[in-house]
């Protein structure tokens, strides 16, 4: 758990029940009012007077639609911070429903309008956005950045099993601290990482490819290795000499970015028929020092790693929503 000095808490309730009442009353979902206080308007939610601040409360639809479209963990309580600062601006009044305000808030660029004058928002909403040609396009974008969820999840299970070639001595807070870093990126920076990913790892059939792959986070990169399936060594030979290279390249990556603290290093395989396997590095550099940085700066200089004028730049473009224009 956080420091309880940093620690922020949101409260969240899910009113069970809530969604059966809204529509045997023609509603869309429970009514977000500012002005109501209490229990004092029924379907109606505002200030809950034992809480000191705003409690988030969804129905049974509202929350599994805001967790179907704000399915990571930044993304979701990015949406609540928002929610908050709009209940706290003063001019927000009120909307018909939790969905409406979830399709403002993606409609406005992931952001609630800023207003010097009260207002509300407008009921159909949601159904307005998802009749969007470029919000739907933006949901079948995002199918591949599951590959991002997946690795996770896989490398977990085999943690829990105790079945890891390399990591199952780890103990859970040890372990976790790699994931809890990939799980903090959005769905959309997950496709855009793997998007980067499969375009290598197609690459990489013919030679091994390394790069280093941007986060949102601003203390975190990827150093991305994949190896082809060649012949003529042991399966457990090639992977051995992966995994000492990709080491290598995270040490090296420090000097190559010293302003990043925590660099994830990732080594697959290249695509082909027989499996594959994954190597993970984590390193929080923000210990170290004279020592460590040498060390760095003359693994890179010796290997050639990550070297300006070498290494080559490949900006990376994509779209959230294709051919949004404005609206996104």
């Amino acid at each position: 758990m956080p420091n309880p000095e940093q620690m922020k808490i949101h409260h969240v309730c899910v009113a069970t029940g809530a969604t059966e009442r809204c529509l045997a009353s023609n509603l869309p979902g429970l009514g977000l009012d500012v002005a109501v206080v209490g229990d004092e308007n029924p379907l109606k939610v505002g200030r809950v007077c034992e809480i000191d601040g705003w409690l988030h409360i969804f129905d049974e639809g509202s929350i599994n639609t805001v967790l179907a479209e704000l399915n990571t963990m930044p993304d979701f309580i990015a949406y609540l911070n928002a929610k908050l600062v709009m209940l706290n601006s003063g001019t927000f009044q009120s909307a018909s429903s939790e969905v409406d305000m979830l399709a403002q808030y993606l409609w406005n660029g992931r952001s609630f309008p800023i207003v010097d004058r009260p207002y509300f928002l407008k009921s159909g909403l949601w159904q307005e956005i998802e009749a969007n040609a470029a919000f739907l396009a933006g949901r079948a974008e995002n199918e591949i950045s599951f590959f991002w969820d997946n690795l996770i999840e896989h490398i977990t299970k085999h943690f829990i099993n105790r079945t890891l070639e390399v990591g199952n001595e780890l103990k859970i807070n040890e372990y976790e601290m790699i994931f809890r870093v990939m799980a903090s990126e959005t769905r959309f920076d997950r496709r855009v990482l793997t998007k980067a990913i499969w375009q290598r790892a197609e690459a990489a059939q013919t030679g091994s490819i390394a790069s280093l792959l941007p986060s949102q986070q601003s203390d975190v990169i990827y150093v991305l290795l994949i190896v082809p399936r060649t012949q003529g060594s042991s399966y457990e030979a090639r992977r051995k000499l992966r995994a000492e290279e990709l080491w290598a390249r995270c040490i090296a990556t420090k000097a190559a970015r010293p302003e990043k603290r925590f660099i994830i290093g990732i080594a697959l395989d290249a695509p082909g028929e027989g499996g594959g396997s994954e190597d993970f590095v984590y390193l929080d550099t923000i210990d170290w020092g004279d020592e460590q940085m040498r060390l760095a700066r003359r693994v890179r200089e010796e290997s050639q790693y990550f070297i300006e004028g070498k290494a080559i730049e490949t900006p990376l473009y994509e779209e959230e929503y294709p051919g949004g224009g404005e609206n996104f």
